[in-house]
């Protein structure tokens, strides 16, 4: 039997969107996002996921140029439109350090 979960995907050009995914007892709820290329926001709760382009940014702004986790929310901030809500608050490097390596391969 699937189980349906709400889930907040957060985008590369600021945007938010409510969504449901189902998810297969067939395979790992983790497995289900990274097919759908959403990066979990926690590997527990299902409330959370960040598309792979939005998680690309923030490599390379991590990376290249070496931004803090406030100034990302801040330039996420400048994207997300003026009528949406304000969701992303932090972002930790962590979570990007995992997404690296699973990008990577490792």
């Amino acid at each position: 039997m699937d189980s349906i979960h709400n889930c907040i995907i957060s985008l590369h050009v600021g945007n938010h969107h409510s969504k449901r995914i189902a998810f297969c007892q067939c395979e790992a709820p983790i497995v289900t996002l990274l097919r759908l290329q959403l990066w979990p926001g926690s590997p527990e709760r299902l409330t959370r996921a960040f598309h792979f382009r939005l998680m690309d940014m923030v490599l390379d702004l991590f990376i290249q140029c070496q931004v803090s986790p406030k100034e990302l929310c801040d330039v996420l901030e400048l994207k997300r439109p003026p009528l949406q809500a304000k969701i992303v608050s932090s972002f930790t490097s962590a979570c990007t350090v995992f997404y690296e390596q699973f990008m990577n391969g490792v």
